[in-house]
């Protein structure tokens, strides 16, 4: 008996294995399957409403573009053949790896940890945008971090990145327009890259208090997004009215990228 099943366990294991991985490949075939059709349908539906706002030439300015939400968005933009875009990222060399679309990728180099870097790019996309038929012109202010390097000056590298640059970025960019609306093409989208990640955020007097002393928190992501969000809402209208720069915040959900 003893002999029988040693010799018939190893088959029984083998099989029972083997059926697993059967069943587990099945399952991992329909869930790519299903997340392929997603894909699919959401780039479908990218393409369609670029079809109804492209104009003669649409002209997009996306920050953190070279990985994540930023690099998917930036390709299937310009998988329209009327679509330039301004790529705004820390890393040059990668983003000239990255995007091979001659005449219609323009790359600057941006770092939202300096302020000069930030007022640089903000000249550039200014220039950017007020340039090339009329058509769509749009801000996504997208780079961000969650766990960053420490700053070596400065505040803190999460609330620099998430919040104080594409504040920075945004405001300048109103302020350029007022001075030469007149020659501007057009109202400008910016949409700011929220996270739902917000919700916990304990954001509130002291929390601002205590980033201007650089002691950040526990909850420095969620509360620099948060306040994307409230900026957002309370000038929004003031830059719309002013700059012609319409403002809007999105989430887009629990995304897997690099984020770090």
């Amino acid at each position: 008996m003893g002999g029988d099943s040693g010799s018939t366990l190893p088959g029984f294991l083998v099989k029972t294995l083997y059926a697993g991985a059967c069943f587990g490949g099945a399952a991992c075939l329909v869930v790519g399957a299903r997340q392929a059709g997603r894909i699919y349908k959401a780039r479908r539906r990218i393409q369609e409403l670029l079809a109804d706002v492209v104009g003669a030439q649409a002209r997009v300015v996306i920050t953190g573009a070279t990985s994540g939400i930023g690099r998917e968005l930036t390709e299937q933009l310009l998988r329209h053949p009327d679509v330039s875009v301004l790529v705004g990222c820390r890393d040059v060399q990668k983003a000239n790896r990255v995007f091979v679309y001659p005449d219609r990728v323009f790359i600057h180099r941006l770092d939202l940890l300096d302020p000069d870097s930030v007022q640089a790019f903000a000249d550039e996309a200014h220039s950017f945008l007020k340039g090339g038929e009329p058509g769509l012109r749009m801000l996504v202010n997208n780079a961000g971090v969650m766990k960053p390097p420490p700053a070596t000056k400065g505040l803190d590298a999460t609330w620099q990145t998430n919040f104080f640059g594409p504040f920075l970025l945004t405001e300048l960019l109103g302020r350029f327009r007022i001075t030469e609306l007149a020659s501007c093409a057009g109202a400008v989208r910016v949409v700011q890259v929220s996270s739902r990640l917000e919700k916990r955020s304990k954001l509130d007097s002291d929390t601002l208090e205590a980033v201007d002393k650089n002691q950040a928190g526990d909850y420095t992501y969620a509360d620099s997004k948060r306040a994307m969000m409230l900026w957002t809402s309370v000038r929004a209208q003031s830059l719309a009215f002013k700059s012609g720069l319409f403002c809007h915040a999105a989430t887009p959900g629990m995304v897997d990228t690099d984020l770090g």
